[in-house]
């Protein structure tokens, strides 16, 4: 816990000074995943082994960007997503 509050500070700091010198962007990112993750299969004795069942799997993701200017034509936007991830095996 202390790390990551540590790591916030330093990032809310450096945030908060690049602003007093340059126009600092904010922005979110949002939608809907769909991925394939789900796999069902067996072996037969007979018939050979089963062939997967692949299944689609709704998910979100939900982040944020920060665009930070250093020059007229180069800036830095780094960036923190959650992804909504699952499956079954």
């Amino acid at each position: 816990m202390k790390k990551l509050f540590t790591a916030l500070s330093i990032l809310v700091t450096s945030v908060c000074a690049f602003s007093q010198t340059s126009q600092v962007k904010f922005g979110i990112k949002a939608g809907v995943t769909f991925p394939t993750i789900s796999a069902k299969g067996g072996a037969s004795a007979y018939d050979g082994p089963e062939p997967p069942d692949f299944k689609t799997n709704t998910s979100f993701y939900l982040g944020g960007t920060v665009d930070i200017p250093v020059s007229a034509v180069f800036s830095i936007q780094p960036g923190l997503t959650l992804i909504g991830k699952g499956g079954k095996a």
